[in-house]
């Protein structure tokens, strides 16, 4: 049971404890169980505490819904081992909870909201709609090399990075991407995790200061929103939905950005001639943004004929 377990050892008789038993469901086993969480709870096993010789070792497990246990009549029931990283230090025999016959399931069979996953990552997949005239202007973040591959990515320049890894600590920024029009509007979108790790965190900005990525860091303030819940600026509404998908043990949270025009203002036809605008000369500032800063004064100019 102990077998490559590092300096973790066993107690030597220090009860009786009933045998374990492998399963097709997992690993049937009786251990001291105490609740800390809804549905979280430590498991304490028969052995001393890190880097001391007393006390015991304890390990976190969420209790699962079976279908099992109702066919069973209440034997037992499934836990999956979570927070798989974090040992903890249970001191006193009286804290290690009441003995229960569980079962640890086989990662095969925990679902997929329950799964363990070193490593997140945020990714852009679709962007907004071009003709509006929002392009993306730039990114900065913890970037991750590793990213799905999604043909939508085209509307991402080329040396954009589009990947970052996500924290699973709570409210950590992980992305600054940075939109841009001709008429250099900007709106900054700020990505990183939520209030838990199954969550990505969201903040818009009206506008781009030009602060460093720890500063940003550091005003990072998530809102939860959904498409039915968007964030209204003075011409736009804007939409940042997330879903994810895992693919080599990574677990990918997928964005996607839509902005829709406001139409509800009341010059909502002057707005959308100057949309139209706005949109029609997008591809000259692009190539102005490669061939020099002189072609795209001009154009800006345009925009803004008091300038």
């Amino acid at each position: 049971m102990f077998k490559n377990s590092g300096g973790f050892f066993s107690y030597h008789e220090w009860e009786t404890v009933e045998p374990f038993i492998r399963t097709n469901r997992g690993l049937q086993i009786t251990l001291p169980l105490r609740p800390v969480e809804p549905g979280v709870f430590v498991a304490a096993l028969n052995c001393p505490k890190p880097s001391g010789s007393d006390g015991f070792v304890g390990i976190y497990l969420q209790a699962m819904s079976s279908l099992d246990r109702r066919r069973e009549g209440g034997s037992d029931r499934r836990y999956a081992r979570i927070r798989s990283d974090d040992i903890v230090a249970i001191n006193n025999i009286s804290d290690r909870g009441n003995t229960t016959n569980i079962v640890v399931c086989n990662s095969g069979a925990i679902p997929p909201q329950l799964m363990i996953y070193p490593d997140h990552i945020v990714q852009l997949r679709h962007g907004p709609d071009p003709g509006l005239g929002w392009t993306i202007y730039g990114t900065m973040g913890i970037v991750s090399k590793d990213y799905l591959i999604f043909k939508s990515k085209d509307w991402i320049p080329r040396g954009l990075d589009h990947a970052f890894w996500l924290s699973k600590k709570p409210r950590c920024l992980a992305a600054v991407i940075v939109f841009s029009r001709p008429d250099e509007s900007k709106l900054t979108i700020l990505l990183g995790s939520g209030n838990s790790v199954e969550d990505v965190g969201i903040e818009i900005v009206n506008g781009s200061d030009d602060q460093t990525f720890g500063e940003w860091a550091r005003r990072f303030h998530p809102q939860a929103r959904d498409r039915s819940n968007p964030w209204e600026f003075a011409h736009e509404r804007v939409y940042v939905n997330t879903d994810w998908q895992v693919f080599h043990s990574r677990k990918y949270h997928v964005v996607d950005i839509t902005v829709q025009l406001n139409h509800s203002l009341d010059d909502g036809e002057t707005n959308m001639d100057e949309t139209r605008q706005i949109a029609s000369i997008v591809p000259e500032v692009q190539a102005a943004r490669e061939n020099g800063s002189s072609r795209l004064r001009r154009l800006i100019k345009r925009l803004n004929p008091g300038l």
